[in-house]
């Protein structure tokens, strides 16, 4: 037999056959990838919630941090203003504190210099008592409670020369150099 003694509707039938088992085969494999499509789109669509969920606690949480940097930084400003204040404050009173000490030593006739008293603190190689000062001030930082004391006994010894201190501030450092012993 020869090949072309075939009839002709057979081997049309086997060509069908042919390209039946090659749709079939591909229509399977189609199956598998469209079946993995849709598993990895499950994935995707799961993975984009978490994201969205994931995004909006992120923007809540920065929410709260700008509303508590806020508080604090409102609570800091009050706390640097009111230092601002207090360090003016202080600044005033030491000021003042200067003029009233000069003018007591000036009324008492035992002015030290600014300079020298400065000097005579700072130098600690021979402790003992600077030039004008009572005896028991020992100059340094060492001991500041000996430096407040010696200041409240020179203070003392002024006031008992004189009659009393001569306006309402004097009354007022005296009486709180008393209180602070």
């Amino acid at each position: 037999m020869q090949l072309f003694d075939v009839p002709p509707g057979i081997l049309l039938d086997g060509l069908l056959v042919i390209l039946l088992i090659a749709t079939i085969s591909w229509c399977f494999i189609l199956n598998r990838r469209l079946g993995n499509i849709r598993a990895a789109s499950k994935q995707m669509k799961d993975l984009v919630g978490n994201f969205s969920t994931a995004t909006e606690q992120a923007k809540a949480g920065i929410k709260a941090l700008k509303v508590a940097a806020e508080v604090d930084g409102a609570a800091l400003q009050d706390i640097v203003d009111t230092a601002r204040v207090l360090r003016d404050e202080l600044a005033f009173l030491t000021e003042a504190g200067d003029t009233l000490a000069d003018r007591l030593a000036d009324s008492r006739g035992t002015k030290v210099s600014s300079q020298q008293a400065a000097s005579a603190y700072q130098t600690q190689e021979t402790p003992g008592p600077v030039a004008g000062q009572p005896e028991g001030m020992v100059e340094g930082p060492a001991d500041e409670a000996a430096d407040i004391s010696a200041a409240l006994d020179m203070a003392r010894a002024a006031a008992e020369e004189d009659d009393g201190p001569d306006s309402a501030a004097e009354q007022q450092l005296l009486q709180a150099l008393r209180q602070v012993r």
